[in-house]
């Protein structure tokens, strides 16, 4: 491990502010399907805390366009997913990277990845039938963008559930609903 200077700190700060903003937007989401498929807060966390944000929302746009209750939101809920389904990439590059890394070969002295100024190096690894590495140089305020993307997102969708669904079994609003 190594030493982290202040802008370091920042950055793992700013990617701590993008990991929790999406949790809330997870949660808005897991609420959404809740109401749509009419279930309790209980059993509705049994089932949705072991679904994959892609696949929640996939659940969640089939749901409405199979019930003829929702069918007419269908169109105004798939450009949400859409929109959704970008910022979650954005979300797991900034999130799942490898952030401020020292890289070298094995048995020599590692170096880092010279970034400019207010900017911290993140490797995103993806390995999907062949391996990628991309190098990104980002700074706080990038990443606080993205964070405010998901916030303005999560809020859009506690506006629809708010405008379009009757009231949940829940009795749980979402962050964006307080």
């Amino acid at each position: 491990m190594h030493d982290l200077n202040i802008t370091q700190l920042k950055h793992h700060a700013a990617i701590g502010g993008v990991a929790l903003n999406w949790t809330h937007l997870e949660n808005t989401l897991q609420s959404l399907l809740w109401r749509l498929a009419d279930i309790d807060v209980r059993t509705g966390r049994c089932i949705t805390q072991h679904i994959q944000t892609r696949s929640l929302c996939d659940v969640i746009l089939t749901i409405a366009r199979e019930s003829p209750a929702y069918s007419h939101l269908a169109a105004e809920l798939e450009g949400l997913m859409k929109q959704c389904d970008q910022l979650r990439m954005k979300r797991n590059d900034t999130v799942h990277a490898l952030w401020a890394l020292f890289v070298g070969p094995p048995g020599e002295v590692p170096k880092v990845i010279n970034a400019g100024a207010g900017e911290v190096t993140g490797i995103v690894v993806k390995a999907r039938g062949r391996l990628s590495l991309k190098i990104n140089h980002t700074t706080v305020s990038q990443i606080d963008d993205i964070s405010e993307e998901i916030i303005a997102l999560n809020k859009r969708f506690a506006e629809f559930a708010a405008k379009n669904l009757p009231n949940s079994k829940t009795g749980e609003t979402s962050p964006a609903e307080t």
